[in-house]
């Protein structure tokens, strides 16, 4: 017998304890006091405009994404003549009430967040199952399931901690659950694209 999963959809996520997030932290509010910000997917929050990265302040964080990006590139067996480069980088402040509506991000490979303060019930990540028809072979309210694993889901969560790093296919439709807490959830997203390296 042979047993394969198709179309797998691949998350990393590491706990990167040698990033400053204090001093990220400080740097979101510094840009939020001089700048209204943007607004994308988010509601109820505050989105900066994408950051320089090659900003002293990020870069340790930046080095960690190509870090880690690489491995992706690996599992993906993507051509060693591609590398990855930062599209955008940006942060997210969202207070009490404040989420993400789900989306995707076009014309990226990969995507990913960053948790710089997550106070208890500030709302986790989610991921949806790629194939939209699935939730209606496996639905939550049907009781033919004995065990939710990652072969019968419909969504997915990741929880959002302070120093985690998560990283995940643009094409996969995430969102963010509102923050219940009275303090603000803060977090770096970000998204990677494909060079030609230089020969």
């Amino acid at each position: 017998m042979i047993v394969q999963q198709y179309f797998p959809a691949v998350v990393l996520t590491e706990l990167l304890t040698s990033i400053n997030v204090n001093q990220l932290q400080e740097y979101a509010y510094e840009l939020k006091a001089n700048n209204s910000g943007r607004t994308v997917t988010n509601y109820g929050g505050w989105q900066s405009e994408n950051l320089d990265y090659n900003n002293e302040i990020i870069k340790p964080l930046v080095q960690q994404i190509y870090n880690h990006v690489d491995v992706l590139h690996e599992i993906h067996h993507i051509k060693t003549k591609y590398i990855p480069i930062i599209d955008n980088i940006w942060i997210n402040i969202n207070a009490k009430g404040g989420f993400n509506r789900p989306h995707l991000h076009n014309d990226d490979l990969f995507s990913g967040v960053f948790y710089l303060k997550t106070p208890e019930k500030c709302g986790d990540i989610v991921f949806s199952h790629p194939a939209l028809q699935q939730q209606y072979h496996y639905r939550s309210d049907h009781p033919i399931v004995e065990q939710w694993t990652e072969t019968n889901s419909g969504i997915m969560f990741q929880h959002a901690q302070v120093g985690k790093l998560i990283l995940f296919p643009s094409w996969l439709v995430h969102y963010v659950e509102p923050n219940l807490s009275d303090e603000d959830r803060i977090s770096i997203a970000f998204n990677t694209k494909l060079i030609e390296r230089n020969e």
